[in-house]
């Protein structure tokens, strides 16, 4: 099945919620970095989608143009503002809505931020091909064990998901995010046949989180114990003890 990466990007910030960078050149640089990391280091097609109406086209390594896509907007303010959640669904919407790439229906589709870069990605995408041959479709993600959502910077779905979150766009609030959003959809994908799987391999993240505005990186012993950890809770995910809710 084919694999499409579909990197989501705002340049400009254009809702008030914190941001830990706000500065339009840094954020600029951390876009393009991520983007041509994607396109040397993976094989696969890629969208990549921004919602300020910014192009950073002509700051990108030249690539074969059948395998990248540059598709740009300008989101409109949102009365009462809806957060940087609803936003990112927007660029979801407009992707969906405007990409040659997603024309298909089987498809695997992943959803990155678009200023992290997924070191392992090609191992993760590898593994997630094969444990998704014998499902009806499927979503994953890194759900959290003890509450109603999931880790919403990388999102690998077959195409046949896209509905089931689309549908809960509305139900973003400044209160009630795309993490929470994203639980409620796999739910419910999960009742119509949808399988969920648990990332495969622990996610090795190379970026600046927005919220906190702190490496992403781990090291060390501290990689090691989020190795652990998270090989743990892949087993329990797949014996069904989690998640608790």
């Amino acid at each position: 099945m084919e694999v499409i990466l579909l990197l989501t990007a705002c340049i400009k910030p254009n809702v008030t919620d914190y941001i830990a960078i706000p500065n339009y050149t840094e954020r600029k640089n951390m876009y393009i970095d991520a983007i041509n990391w994607y396109i040397r280091n993976t094989n696969f097609k890629i969208i990549f989608v921004e919602n300020s109406g910014t192009n950073i086209k002509e700051n990108i390594i030249k690539a074969d143009c059948n395998r990248i896509e540059f598709l740009t907007f300008e989101s409109k303010p949102a009365v009462p503002e809806r957060s940087r959640s609803y936003k990112e669904m927007e660029i979801l919407e407009y992707a969906f809505k405007h990409s040659k790439f997603l024309t298909k229906e089987e498809l695997i589709i992943v959803k990155i931020t678009g200023r992290l870069k997924l070191l392992n990605i090609n191992a993760i995408i590898s593994s997630l091909t094969k444990a998704s041959k014998k499902t009806k479709g499927f979503v994953c993600s890194a759900k959290n064990a003890r509450k109603p959502f999931s880790d919403c910077r990388f999102i690998y779905f077959s195409k046949n998901f896209w509905p089931y979150l689309y549908k809960q766009k509305e139900n973003i609030w400044p209160t009630y995010g795309m993490e929470w959003v994203l639980g409620d959809a796999i739910r419910e994908a999960q009742k119509n046949g949808l399988t969920f799987i648990y990332p495969p391999l622990f996610e090795d993240i190379e970026g600046v989180g927005m919220s906190q505005g702190h490496s992403l990186k781990s090291k060390g012993f501290k990689l090691l114990k989020r190795k652990i950890k998270h090989s743990i809770v892949k087993l329990l995910f797949k014996v069904k003890i989690l998640p608790l809710k």
